[in-house]
């Protein structure tokens, strides 16, 4: 499974090299297509953006029903998460845990695929324009599949965990988008651990940012914050207008004025700062795939620098020089052997001895590991 997710990985990092080198037609834009149309099977439930079979029963599923189910399984991961990290087992990427979240739901792996077309469904008819089913389509390949890396769920689950320490589904199910505040104060020191200054060594939820890319999040979360009096004010319309307009999504308190406000949101001082939680996830996101997409580039560019002769085959000992320049800690021989055998196998079973500068970029993004710390600067 772990070879399975890098290998995709590494068919989208081949995607942007191979997008200029075959012209507009002919034999080359044939070849475009179809290495086009392997990349999308290689996404984890690719299958089921298709018509489902006629064997299969598919429920009926609202947008609400998804996204209920969606926070639910948000946090059943966050305690999966830490499960696996205190037995030193790897995590399981969403679309795995996914599967396995209904079997524990519904018991029976054919309502599990039923269930797997319709949630599908509403997630890319949804996604799109929904801010939270969109996350959940990134993390599941459903939408953007050249964002698609299995540690965008584990970044943004640390960073909702880190906003809200005691989170349950209440807490989106209530805050609906456009409803859910945190204090300015809480969410740089958030982002201050998710995206820390020093170098990190494996890390899958955390990630350090070059400075100017820092600089620029920071910047960007201070600017999009406001008062809570002027958020207030924009929310009570908000929930006015999905009253008027008859919303059948759930989290709309009964109440009326400015208390109805307070009841989603919590007490705040009326000047405190504070800034909306979805549009921090997406800025912290962006950020985070941005940085992981440049550090991708710049291990390609690692990658030559060790392949002293040029011939595309990384030898054991290049290898374990390149983790010594990027691992600011020492990494175990036998983690050393299990990722060099992993990227030695996923160019394909032909390839011999050789691995691919996309190979090993996926390898690096999988894993966390990132250019010198030197490289961070800029």
């Amino acid at each position: 499974r772990n070879a399975d997710d890098a290998a995709a990985t590494a068919r989208i990092l081949a995607k942007g090299a191979g997008a200029g080198a075959g012209g507009e037609g002919g034999h080359h834009a044939h070849r475009h297509s179809k290495s086009k149309k392997k990349q999308q099977l290689g996404m984890p439930l690719s299958r089921f953006l298709r018509p489902a079979p006629k064997n299969v029963e598919k429920p009926q599923m609202k947008m609400t029903a998804v996204l209920n189910l969606m926070y639910d399984m948000f946090l059943k991961k966050m305690v999966s998460d830490e499960v696996d990290d205190r037995e030193h087992v790897h995590r399981q990427p969403m679309a795995d845990f996914l599967r396995d979240y209904l079997l524990h739901l519904y018991g029976l792996p054919s309502v599990v695929e039923g269930y797997l077309y319709s949630i599908v469904e509403v997630l890319v008819r949804d996604g799109r324009h929904h801010p939270r089913l969109r996350m959940l389509c990134i993390m599941l390949g459903l939408l953007e599949e050249d964002k698609y890396n299995p540690r965008f769920a584990d970044v943004f689950l640390h960073l909702l965990k880190r906003l809200f320490p005691k989170f349950s589904p209440s807490i989106l199910r209530t805050r609906r988008v456009g409803l859910c505040i945190v204090k300015l104060e809480d969410a740089i020191e958030a982002l201050n651990h998710v995206f820390p200054k020093e170098p990190l060594t494996f890390s899958i939820d955390r990630l350090q940012l070059t400075r100017g890319r820092r600089t620029k999040l920071w910047d960007s979360v201070r600017a999009e914050a406001t008062t809570y009096g002027e958020f207030a004010h924009d929310a009570l319309s908000l929930i006015e207008e999905a009253r008027a307009g008859g919303d059948a999504e759930d989290g709309l308190p009964a109440l009326s004025g400015l208390s109805a406000v307070a009841a989603v949101t919590g007490t705040f001082r009326e000047d405190a700062r504070v800034i909306d939680v979805d549009d921090l996830m997406d800025m912290a996101m962006t950020t985070w795939w941005s940085q992981v997409a440049d550090d991708a580039s710049q291990m390609k560019t690692v990658y030559h620098d060790y392949d002293t002769d040029g011939n595309g085959v990384l030898s054991f000992s290049e290898f374990k020089a390149i983790l010594a320049a990027c691992c600011p800690d020492e990494v175990s021989l036998r983690d050393q052997m299990r990722m060099f055998k992993e990227v030695s196998s996923m160019d394909g079973p032909f390839s011999g001895d050789a691995v691919s500068a996309n190979a090993f970029a996926a390898l690096c993004a999988k894993y966390g590991i990132t250019p010198p710390s030197e490289g961070m600067t800029s």
